[in-house]
This record gives C-alpha cells, sequence and structure tokens, in this order.
C-alpha cells in the first residue's frame, strides 16, 4: 500500500519524491475524561500563513488561524478513518489544487486498475470521479475533523506554572502519517491548544498518578477534534493543515479502553 501511494503521489501531486514520516497509532477512538476542565491559551503572536497552493510562488502574512469549540458540535465532526478518499477529499477541499482524475483512479480504484477494456474503464472512471467529487464537497461542507487516534506522551506536570504543556503533543512538528501513507497531517502553529491546567492540585495529583502507573508511565492514545484550514505539498506528499479544537487522552492499555487522562477545550 506504501508502494501505491508513494507512486500516486509522484503521478498526481507536481512528482515529488515521498519520505517516510512516522505513523499513527490506528486505534479507536478515545473516551473523553469525566473532567472537561480546559485551560487553552491563544496565538500569542501573528504567523505566516501557509501558502495552500505551492505553485504560486507567494505567501501573504496574515493571523494564524484559531477554532473555538462554539463553532461546531463535538459530535458533528467527520471520524476519520483508513478510506484515503475523505483524506483527499479534505485536501483538494483546501489545497486549491486540480485533481488528475485518472491518476488517482490507477492508484487507488480497483474497479480501474482491474479492467483494461477501455468502455469499462471509462465507467470506472466515471464512478469513481463521482466519489471523489462527493467527497470534496463533503469536506467544502464540512471541514471539522475527528483525527485517528495516535500513541504520545505527557510531558511532567509543570509544578511552577501549575499546567501540562501540549506542545509534544499539538505542536507544529507533530506530523501525523494517515491513510496508509495516503496523506500526513501537521498541527498550525502555534498550537491552539499550548497547554492544559489543572482546576487544583487535587486534579493535578491524580492526573500524575494516573499518568505514572504501569505498563506504560506516561504514554497516551490522543485523539484530536479539529478544523482542517489548509492543504500543502510536503517532500511529495498531499499535507492537512489542522488546527486543534479539543484534545482528549487516554492511557495506554494492554487490552480494553484506557483510563482517561484529560480533555483539554478550546473555549
Amino acid at each position: 500500500m506504501r508502494a501505491l501511494a508513494l507512486l500516486f503521489l509522484s503521478a498526481s501531486l507536481l512528482g515529488l519524491a515521498a519520505c517516510s514520516p512516522s505513523q499513527p497509532d490506528a486505534s479507536p477512538t478515545a473516551t473523553p475524561a469525566a473532567s472537561d476542565a480546559h485551560q487553552g491559551s491563544p496565538p500569542k503572536s501573528t504567523a505566516q500563513a501557509p501558502d495552500a497552493n505551492p505553485s504560486a510562488g507567494s505567501s501573504t502574512a496574515s493571523a494564524p488561524p484559531t477554532v473555538t469549540a462554539a463553532e461546531k458540535p463535538f459530535e458533528a465532526y467527520i471520524a476519520m478513518g483508513d478510506d484515503p478518499l475523505p483524506w483527499l477529499g479534505q485536501f483538494y477541499a483546501t489545497s486549491g489544487l486540480a485533481v488528475d482524475y485518472t491518476a488517482v483512479a490507477q492508484r487507488l480504484d480497483p474497479a480501474y486498475q482491474g479492467t483494461h477494456d477501455a468502455f469499462a474503464q471509462r465507467d470506472a472512471l466515471a464512478a469513481f470521479k463521482t466519489k471523489l467529487d462527493q467527497a470534496i464537497a463533503q469536506a467544502k461542507a464540512n471541514p471539522y475533523i475527528r483525527l485517528p487516534a495516535f500513541q504520545a506522551k505527557v510531558p511532567a506536570y509543570d509544578l511552577d506554572h501549575g499546567r501540562y504543556d501540549l506542545a509534544q503533543i499539538l505542536g507544529s512538528d507533530t506530523v501525523l502519517t494517515v491513510a496508509a501513507n495516503a496523506a500526513e497531517v501537521r498541527f498550525t502553529p502555534p498550537g491552539a491548544l499550548d497547554y492544559y491546567a489543572p482546576k487544583d492540585e487535587a486534579e493535578a495529583r491524580a492526573t500524575e498518578k494516573t499518568l505514572g502507573g504501569e505498563p506504560f508511565p506516561r504514554a497516551v492514545h490522543a485523539t484530536v477534534y479539529g478544523k482542517v484550514v489548509g492543504g500543502t505539498i510536503d517532500r511529495g506528499m498531499p499535507q492537512l493543515q489542522v488546527v486543534p479544537a479539543r484534545v482528549v487522552l487516554t492511557t495506554l492499555s494492554l487490552g480494553g479502553p484506557g483510563q482517561p487522562v484529560f480533555t483539554a477545550t478550546m473555549p
């Protein structure tokens, strides 16, 4: 599948060479913690917005995009999975790049791949184009998505400032590979959720006790809810730019669901 993804990207997206970024964990969506307290800082300064179309060769400095909990109910966020079409729908909806339907079908559509009959291929391509166009239209109508859970580590509680730094989980250096290398996700800088502050020392102590437990101390599954605000090509890969609105953390477990750690949400 990786070879197919790389060939598809080479044929349909500028012919750049792909790389091998980190792979997110494909576990089920984590369960929100009982406490939904939030402390997220707004962006501290303006930053250059990503250029949605790298071929344009120019960009415009502007305030970084933001998202709030009031924009869309979290239950209405689209749950993303292994199917590459919803990811590509979000990518094309925000990148402004033209779709090479034949190249995409050659790499992703079994009906198109499985025949050498010119009429059958034409029919398969028409059906595939309809599906991809539907994915793009749905993405334009709803850019709010719920990412598959991925593994991360929570840094130690900051005793001096009374909070948890979330940059290691939601920072701009975090790159997630999705849909078997069909696309990547990067969180927009600066992080919309910079930190999480427990409401009091009792909650902080309980959280530290949960995070320090065995068998995987401080390791968590992170489920991020966010808004897709842009699409770029990076090292030959289509990359979605996502602004986080909520992150739900649960502990890793050997079997069954993990324990809730905390949920940080934008106001």
